[in-house]
């Protein structure tokens, strides 16, 4: 839905335990859900300094290189978000402003050496209220069709009617939201963090 009368987007995940290993991984050879997963932080993804960045390497401290080649990163943060108990988050930010996700370094994060980064941007409209993923639970029942079961067995992704009434049962919703406090990150770029290069880790 959006409200054309509103700036800022209004969004609801559902499970950012899920959605976190979309952001990374979407093959159907299972799904390396983190069930300690704290919380995120939500970066503004930043165009290049035109006046100064002509090429590459005129982006100094802000190239970054990987196995796709070399990007010029430069983003700024606009808060953290700790996730409920069933996993859920919701936050407003400013609506068309390109995002970027960084997972918190939680414990099975460590262990396992996760991708803690997102490495494409995403954007909501100005007014967009949206819900974002699918519960853990109710996952193989709708996205693992395409997306693959979480297990990566072929036979637990099937249609389970339920998901269509109560997909959207999840605390961030069911919790009075009537006073975001710090998830609100809508406000001005004066309100944002500083300009930060690329990540020292993935």
């Amino acid at each position: 839905m959006v409200d054309p009368t509103q700036a800022a987007a209004d969004v609801t995940v559902l499970d950012m335990r899920v959605l976190g290993s979309l952001l990374f991984q979407n093959t159907p050879t299972g799904r390396p859900v983190e069930p300690d997963l704290g919380g995120l932080e939500v970066y503004e993804e930043l165009p290049p300094n035109v006046t100064s960045v002509k090429s590459m390497s005129d982006c100094g401290n802000n190239a970054a290189m990987d196995a796709y080649g070399q990007v010029c990163v430069n983003r700024r943060l606009l808060g953290h978000v700790t996730l409920l108990g069933d996993g859920s988050v919701h936050f407003k930010i400013p609506g068309g402003v390109p995002i970027v996700l960084h997972l918190d370094d939680d414990g099975t994060s460590k262990k396992n050496n996760l991708i803690r980064w997102q490495r494409e941007a995403m954007t909501f409209v100005p007014g967009e209220y949206t819900h974002q993923g699918f519960p853990e639970i109710f996952f193989n029942n709708l996205c693992g069709t395409c997306h693959g079961s979480i297990s990566g067995m072929p036979v637990d992704a099937a249609l389970k009617p339920d998901f269509l009434t109560q997909a959207s049962q999840v605390d961030a919703i069911s919790t009075n939201q009537s006073a975001l406090g710090s998830n609100d990150m809508s406000g001005p770029p004066s309100g944002r963090g500083p300009v930060q290069g690329p990540p020292a880790n993935p």
